[in-house]
């Protein structure tokens, strides 16, 4: 089973074990990074985006869920990998942050 933040007893269990990240996009954005990718049964439909919005609608409590969410949109793989540095650093001892510092 994949995890997803659908399945309730994985979630509590993921929360659990550390802190949750929702890296959220807009539909537009997401339709744009999925569009050439044909494994997803979800939107090869009439209207991707409208479905892409009817499920972010459908999944929001899940999402909701999570310790932080981070607006990806027209961001690069390495300014939400900065994002997600920044919001865990505090979380580190004291040495770590002073590592951890390069990549934020």
């Amino acid at each position: 089973m994949r995890p997803s933040l659908h399945n309730f007893p994985l979630n509590q269990n993921l929360k659990r074990a550390g802190m949750l990240f929702c890296l959220d996009a807009t539909p537009e954005e997401i339709f744009q990074r999925t569009s050439k990718e044909t494994h997803r049964p979800l939107l090869q439909v009439a209207d991707p985006i409208g479905r892409i919005r009817e499920l972010l609608e459908v999944r929001k409590p899940f999402y909701g869920k999570a310790d932080h969410t981070i607006d990806t949109t027209q961001l690069t793989v390495e300014q939400v990998a900065d994002k997600i540095a920044e919001l865990f650093k505090p979380y580190l001892p004291q040495k770590r942050r002073r590592d951890c510092s390069k990549y934020v």
